[in-house]
């Protein structure tokens, strides 16, 4: 369950690192908490509610969302520094 976890929010992470235009790395880094956190809320009180009644009542749900902040926001970093690294984005003056 843990590798797929990983597996599905490294491809999410690619994805979103895709599909959004390049922006400096504070926004960034706010665009990837506010995915990962939107993430987490559909998991949690939508999948894992109708789908695993017993995961939904014995995780926490708060420490499921500081992580998912910390994923979302060394997310929006790591694509911000890729992009400044490359020559391309925001962050970067021609």
């Amino acid at each position: 369950g843990g590798v797929l976890h990983m597996m599905t929010a490294m491809a999410l992470g690619a994805f979103v690192g895709a599909a959004f235009p390049s922006a400096p790395r504070v926004e960034a880094m706010l665009r990837g908490v506010a995915v990962a956190l939107g993430v987490w809320v559909v998991m949690q009180y939508v999948v894992l509610y109708f789908f695993d009644r017993v995961a939904f009542e014995g995780i926490i749900p708060w420490a499921f969302a500081v992580g998912h902040v910390a994923y979302g926001a060394m997310l929006g970093l790591t694509v911000s520094l890729v992009e400044e690294r490359l020559g391309v984005g925001a962050g970067v003056s021609p």
